[in-house]
């Protein structure tokens, strides 16, 4: 997911700026010491959050896997 992420960005000429929780990899953030809601909390919401309150950005756009995720991953 990475690579394609980095790939692609490169091919259409776009700043791709990461952002990274550190302090809940630090204090050991996971799905299963905290269920997958808290987690992806920590390790997503927030770091987009911080992300953009440190870059002082208006907004962001990004995407999600849909119905077709689910499908997928049952085949």
């Amino acid at each position: 997911m990475i690579e394609f992420r980095d790939q692609f960005t490169r091919e259409i000429g776009a700043k791709l700026i990461v952002h990274i929780n550190q302090k809940a990899i630090d204090d050991g953030a996971n799905p299963f010491r905290l269920g997958t809601q808290k987690c992806c909390g920590l390790l997503k919401t927030r770091s987009l959050l911080d992300a953009l309150a440190e870059g002082g950005y208006d907004a962001a756009f990004g995407g999600r896997g849909g119905r077709g995720e689910i499908a997928r991953q049952r085949a």
